[in-house]
């Protein structure tokens, strides 16, 4: 099912919810539009979403990561083995 297809969908749903509410149908359309939110806004959530966001914040805290770590030298040795453990539990946490 497209996206536009799905967004249409929805709209249609809270259409007919707020007809049944007793609005006429062109009050109804309205108001789905306004509850529903702006449909270029979801468009773009829901791209956000299938994009590689999670892979820019990975890359993101290790560059913080390396150079946080090599201010320290010894801190390094001892931390850098867990790095990549700990970069996975972030994102089970973030998600």
């Amino acid at each position: 099912m497209t996206l536009e297809r799905e967004i249409s969908i929805h709209l249609a749903l809270l259409e007919e919810e707020f007809w049944h509410k007793g609005m006429t149908a062109e009050e109804a359309r309205l108001a789905a539009r306004r509850a529903y939110g702006g449909v270029e806004q979801a468009k773009q959530m829901h791209r956000n979403e299938r994009s590689l966001i999670w892979l820019e914040r990975i890359l993101q805290d290790l560059r913080f990561s390396i150079r946080v770590l090599s201010k320290n030298p010894g801190l390094t040795l001892a931390c850098w083995p867990r790095l990549p453990w700990a970069l996975v539990r972030r994102r089970q946490f973030s998600a």
